[in-house]
């Protein structure tokens, strides 16, 4: 699998999630209250980062070092990775920092963020703009 694939796929992840909350920008709160509540559901939101962090971590770790892209979608696997390993060990900080972000009116403000960041993320990955 090709890094630029990664970070595209990072890019158009971010962008349909963005625009999703951007829309609607009240379901932050409804999926922080079912996430918060449901221990299944807290368990697969960690099992998953974790495990699309290993799998990018494993094929593009030997090769970080050819090339920007490259980094930049192991440092991507890195972050899931970490993400993963967070929510399942420290499910209750993790807890309280999701009720506390959609309680929060900086919601949408971390949404327009989110937004920039998968422009830029498809720009990389679809070549138009070099690291």
């Amino acid at each position: 699998m090709d890094a630029s694939l990664i970070v595209t796929i990072f890019g158009l992840v971010l962008l349909i999630v963005s625009l999703k909350f951007l829309k609607d920008p009240s379901e932050i709160k409804h999926l922080a209250k079912d996430v918060t509540s449901n221990h299944g559901v807290m368990f697969i939101a960690g099992i998953i980062p974790l495990i699309l962090g290993t799998i990018i971590l494993f094929l593009l770790g030997p090769v970080y070092s050819t090339g920007h892209v490259e980094l930049l979608a192991t440092l991507l696997g890195g972050i899931l990775f970490l993400i993963g390993v967070f929510r399942l060990w420290c499910r209750e900080k993790w807890c309280e920092m999701v009720k506390a972000r959609a309680k929060g009116d900086g919601s949408r403000g971390m949404v327009l963020v989110m937004f920039i960041i998968s422009i830029l993320l498809l720009l990389i990955g679809g070549g138009h703009l070099s690291i």
